[in-house]
């Protein structure tokens, strides 16, 4: 299967998509912002030796909260073992090498936060309708004021 759009075209379209500032992390915003909950957005942490930015950092509580595109970071729900793409998509191998790559840096940020003592709440996009619930629920766990 050949693109239907032409390589000007796809670059355009795929310049455009944002890293931050997303719309979901936007929704984010407001659902912490109206439960009262301090949090750093786009959070520098280092690690040990290593630096990584995450999407939410909840520093009193020593919790993280990342919004997780089901395809960019290749969700074990949606898509299992084998890589999101297609087959006859030009430039499959370099697909499944970003996407490993990404699937990778997600696995060991989740290492480094669990070694340092954070905690990861992850929002796959297939929960994007859950999100209220699902921060709601890990703050209560949480125990304490926010």
């Amino acid at each position: 299967m050949t693109d239907v759009f032409p390589p000007e075209k796809r670059r355009e379209i795929m310049r455009r998509i944002r890293g931050r500032g997303t719309k979901p992390e936007l929704e984010i915003m407001g659902i912490l912002d109206g439960l009262g909950v301090g949090y750093v957005y786009q959070a520098k942490l280092e690690l040990g030796e290593k630096k990584r930015t995450v999407d939410f950092l909840i520093p009193d509580r020593r919790l993280v909260i990342e919004y997780r595109d089901c395809f960019w970071h290749w969700c074990p729900r949606c898509y299992g073992d084998t890589p999101p793409v297609k087959g006859g998509i030009k430039g499959r191998e370099w697909w499944e090498r970003k996407l490993r790559r990404n699937r990778e840096r997600d696995r060991e940020l989740e290492e480094l936060l669990r070694r340092h003592g954070y905690r990861l709440v992850v929002i796959w996009r297939h929960d994007r309708k859950r999100m209220r619930e699902i921060i709601g629920e890990v703050l209560r766990e949480g125990g304490g004021r926010w």
